[in-house]
């Protein structure tokens, strides 16, 4: 089957599925999201499936990933490029109660969700392959 703009790529999908568990007032890391699809080392990949969501704001299927709930793993807020995105994304998490200092980073010791166990990961991500 041939990937379009509208279906993103199986990878991305995976990273969604397991970007809608996160709890709100939960936050985890690009990289934890790469290693619970076990896929260690694609931190930059969870990044780049995290920041094709702008382009789908109006498609109802992408409407529900909480991307705001995903920072670098120290924390830090790290969206770049012009826009209000680092500002909402800290304003969302806030109104989930997550607290952030003046700098954009997450109190991670208060606020990580640990993720998905690897047969909870291979249950939600079974019926999109």
């Amino acid at each position: 089957m041939m990937s379009t703009q509208k279906e993103p790529a199986l990878f991305y999908r995976k990273v969604y599925a397991v970007v809608r568990q996160i709890p709100p007032g939960m936050v985890t890391s690009y990289g934890r999201i790469a290693e619970m699809l076990g896929a260690a080392g694609a931190a930059r990949q969870v990044g780049y499936a995290m920041s094709s969501l702008k382009n789908r704001t109006d498609d109802p299927d992408f409407q529900d990933v909480p991307w705001h709930r995903v920072v670098a793993v120290d924390g830090q807020i790290v969206i770049k490029g012009p826009g209000p995105g680092r500002f909402q994304q800290a304003e969302l998490l806030r109104d989930e109660g997550v607290s952030l200092d003046d700098s954009f980073k997450v109190d991670m010791e208060t606020h990580i969700w640990e993720g998905l166990l690897p047969y909870e990961v291979d249950q939600l991500i079974q019926g999109l392959t």
